[in-house]
């Protein structure tokens, strides 16, 4: 488990107990948090290695940054909403 797993995030990621589990995927395996708003928020989620990847570099894309220089709020929210529209992809595939 990574070092960057503290106790204050939020116990809904956790299949059981000590194991946490990619929100994505499912995956227990190489999991890392991802800090959803950039690292001035405590809004963070588990995510396995390669969603975290896929993620990062879709902000990166999207030229969203999210770096501790955040000067307005608009790319936190933008990285937000990014998150969720992958997040509600994600749904949306599980469905059919």
């Amino acid at each position: 488990m990574s070092k960057s797993v503290k106790a204050r995030t939020c116990k809904a990621i956790r299949r059981r107990k000590n194991v946490w589990k990619c929100v994505f995927c499912g995956s227990t395996r190489k999991i890392e948090i991802h800090h959803v708003a950039g690292r001035l928020f405590n809004f963070t989620v588990a995510l396995c290695h390669e969603c975290h990847v896929d993620i990062t570099v879709g902000l990166k894309r999207l030229k969203i940054h999210t770096s501790r220089k955040v000067k307005s709020l608009l790319d936190p929210c933008r990285a937000t909403l990014f998150f969720l529209w992958k997040l509600f992809e994600q749904f949306e595939g599980s469905e059919n």
